[in-house]
């Protein structure tokens, strides 16, 4: 670190802070309120002064499973509350960044999406709406808004939702799934398949929702007295 309260050169100091621990990417390096995260190879750390705090537990295997010679091209972007830290990385056997998680800073979790087109992330202000966007850069040449919702133009799309991944803690980090809700807008007379499953475990329990304006209940079944994933509620 160095000391910049002065800005003469000669009055900077340098301090050695950690001999085992190093930044192993530079575009992870953020600003976030008054941390600095960065990812030291195995771990998304937060440095507060001289004082390092791992923030990915939740997700450690999955990073700890990343090619080695992709380590070093992982990069992050903080959003604008400075409340999000965007992650995206290469999976094992991939080539091209197709991951972002998110952590939300006051809850201490992880949100994982897959099948996204990353290899670079930014946030962009939008003066006419007075917000910031999440952008990624694609391997493609393209560049993408995020959250921006989804047109499947015609064809048949999948799309996942998953709840935060939590480090091993209290009793007030515990999941507790009573009801779950998918709001879906209809456009014409169709049909869309509705899976869920835990613990990314991918034995999903499907059931058919008709969009033509009738309601409907999962399959024949209420959340929480059937089976999800293989899994009793």
């Amino acid at each position: 670190t160095v000391d910049v309260s002065n800005a003469t050169p000669a009055n900077w100091t340098f301090t050695c802070i950690n001999t085992e621990i190093g930044c192993y990417s530079h575009f992870t390096i953020k600003n976030v309120g008054s941390a600095m995260t960065f990812w030291d190879g195995w771990r998304m750390q937060s440095l507060t002064g001289i004082a390092l705090t791992p923030l990915s537990i939740a997700i450690h295997p999955d990073l700890i499973a990343i090619d080695p010679a992709y380590r070093g091209t992982l990069q992050t972007e903080v959003w604008n509350d400075k409340n999000h830290l965007y992650l995206t990385y290469v999976t094992l056997g991939a080539t091209t960044h197709t991951v972002i998680y998110m952590y939300d800073f006051a809850l201490n979790a992880w949100a994982k999406w897959t099948g996204m087109k990353a290899e670079c992330l930014a946030t962009l202000y939008d003066e006419d709406t007075d917000t910031y966007h999440v952008c990624t850069g694609g391997s493609d040449g393209k560049a993408y808004k995020l959250w921006s919702g989804t047109n499947d133009n015609g064809t048949a799309i999948t799309s996942y939702a998953t709840t935060k991944s939590f480090p091993m803690a209290g009793i007030e980090y515990m999941k507790f799934l009573q009801w779950g809700y998918a709001v879906l807008q209809a456009s014409g007379n169709w049909t869309i398949q509705f899976g869920t499953a835990i613990n990314e475990n991918n034995n999903y329990t499907y059931n058919d929702i008709s969009l033509n304006g009738a309601g409907f209940i999962l399959g024949t079944s209420i959340l929480g007295t059937g089976i999800l994933g293989g899994n009793s509620l």
